[in-house]
């Protein structure tokens, strides 16, 4: 049995708004439709992973592509596929290395911070130095390379102390 809707008859005894609100209630349908559009945008959030979606403009199947590939990345400030890249890359080491990490001594020279970490990676006791410099830009420290041999040309005490730490974990 179906329900018919004489629509030249309906209005009889009714204004026409009250007739559209009883079989067309806009509120609801407004209401439903905003339900619908919120469940669309839960999902978008939960199941896209737009850092990834960005690796597949870059080839890594080679070392030759890998390196052009870097390069572009670089060149296109593409801060997402850097940190999915870093994702896939490292993620495991970082965590590990993040809560092994311990600062042992901080050692100034021209104007460079370096500290004298220790870490475990896969498992492995690591003893190595972390450069830092300060940017005279924004007063931020950023990191900044210094090796032994490098330090050793002014001032040897501390080059041997950072060769003594990398190979012994000793700071003499």
């Amino acid at each position: 049995m179906h329900a018919t809707i004489d629509l030249e008859h309906a209005d009889q005894g009714l204004d026409k708004a009250s007739f559209a609100e009883r079989v067309i209630p806009l509120p609801t349908v407004l209401s439903v439709f905003a339900v619908l559009v919120s469940l669309a945008a839960l999902a978008w959030s939960i199941y896209h992973d737009p850092l990834r979606a960005h690796l597949g403009r870059y080839d890594f199947s080679t070392p030759k592509s890998s390196l052009i590939s870097l390069l572009q990345l670089q060149a296109d400030n593409d801060i997402g596929s850097s940190i999915a890249l870093e994702r896939l890359y490292g993620q495991r080491a970082i965590q590990e290395k993040l809560r092994t990490i311990s600062v042992f001594k901080e050692a100034e020279w021209r104007g460079n911070k370096i500290l004298f970490v220790s870490y475990e990676s896969d498992g492995m006791k690591k003893y190595s130095m972390e450069s830092f410099t300060k940017d005279a830009d924004t007063g931020l420290w950023r990191q900044a390379y210094v090796s032994s041999f490098s330090v050793g040309d002014s001032d040897n005490a501390l080059s041997a102390m950072m060769k003594s730490w990398e190979e012994k974990g000793r700071l003499e």
